[in-house]
């Protein structure tokens, strides 16, 4: 976007832009940062900047039997898995974290997995320590 549309959602009252890491390179990030410098001086008002830096990849395990996704509804029960080296089944959705980082004591019950860029959203309902997996429901409707 040019830094005088960019100005005009200033005006509008947007306070904070999020520039995604994820994607593009550093001087990319800062060309777009420039431009909304250049939008705060047009709009003659300051705002924000969220810089939404990469975290650990986290994927889900190759499926077993060589499928290649499942298909939840609201309310189904199921676990995820931790232990790094097991497949995925319908019940069981296996996480390979890259560094082999373990992340079952980090996650609380109560919060929020999202799988496939947040197309899944799962809520953590219980831990087990023994098996170092989340029990928890499905949040809305996904593959």
């Amino acid at each position: 976007a040019s830094a005088a549309k960019i100005a005009e959602l200033i005006t509008e009252g947007a306070n904070v832009f999020r520039f995604n890491f994820s994607h593009g390179d550093h001087a990319e990030q800062g060309e777009r940062m420039a431009t909304v410098r250049r939008a705060e001086e047009l709009a003659r008002q300051k705002v924000g900047f969220l810089l939404d830096t990469k975290g650990p990849e986290m994927r889900t395990e190759l499926f077993a039997d060589g499928v290649k996704e499942y298909e939840y509804k609201t309310g189904d029960k199921l676990r995820i898995a931790t232990k790094q080296g097991i497949e995925s089944t319908k019940d069981v959705i296996a996480l390979n974290v890259a560094g082999g980082l373990d992340i079952y004591d980090d996650v609380a019950v109560g919060q929020t997995i999202l799988i496939d860029d947040g197309k899944l959203g799962l809520t953590v309902t219980a831990k087990d320590i023994t098996t170092r997996e989340f029990e928890v429901t499905v949040e809305n409707d996904g593959i």
